[in-house]
């Protein structure tokens, strides 16, 4: 970007292309989530397990894994949302680019 650019856009540069790397890295981010959330679910843990004089600290255990993994479900589900915002964003960031150089090459001024 020249810096008649730069200082025309508010200093505001967009690398498109880490933007977009980094929203799939954050979608890998949130499978890894996902998957330790299915992990902790498949580990429930009760009265059974915890042994008879302990059965409500088991119940009390089991409570706080269903807390964790409803923690990491919801983490997921950010990581999802911010990934696909942003690569919502560098649709709309070449989009409007794109149509940007197509109105300074219309007006001749492009060279």
């Amino acid at each position: 970007m020249t810096e008649s650019a730069r200082q025309a856009s508010g200093s505001v540069v967009v690398d498109s292309g880490a933007l977009s790397a980094l929203a799939g890295k954050l979608k890998q981010s949130a499978g890894s989530i996902g998957n330790q959330a299915k992990g902790i679910q498949a580990h429930t843990f009760g009265a059974a397990q915890a042994g008879m004089q302990y059965g409500n600290h088991g119940k009390k255990i089991n409570e706080g894994l269903v807390r964790i993994e409803s923690w990491l479900l919801q983490w997921q589900d950010a990581s999802n949302a911010l990934a696909d915002a942003m690569g919502q964003s560098v649709v709309i960031i070449g989009t409007t680019d794109a149509a940007s150089a197509q109105k300074v090459a219309s007006t001749g001024s492009a060279k």
